[in-house]
């Protein structure tokens, strides 16, 4: 999973700086929801550090994901915040990789 994700997000620059985005993604029949900040332009080649975010009970991706939104810009990195698919907790192995 999260080398999927990483591929598709470093295919996609033109994020917004300082914009969390809402993406979706299907895996193995279930959608995902994950929110996604990132620097607005990419070099060619270039590659960013990885940062997963995960929510706690009754939240979602976002509410973590908008918090790292400013450093991801600033320090060029890709922070990731995957919803679990029950907001009120984690699950396993509903939620595992």
């Amino acid at each position: 999973l999260v080398a999927l994700l990483v591929g598709m997000l470093i295919s996609d620059a033109a994020v917004a700086a300082d914009k969390v985005t809402k993406e979706r993604i299907t895996l193995g029949g279930v959608e995902r929801v994950y929110y996604l900040a990132m620097p607005s332009e990419l070099k060619p080649g270039e590659t960013l550090p990885l940062l997963l975010a995960f929510h706690g009970s009754g939240r979602d991706g976002d509410s973590v994901v908008e918090k790292w939104a400013r450093i991801a810009r600033k320090e060029r990195l890709v922070v990731v915040g995957l919803d679990a698919l029950d907001h009120e907790q984690w699950q396993i192995p509903q939620d595992g990789p």
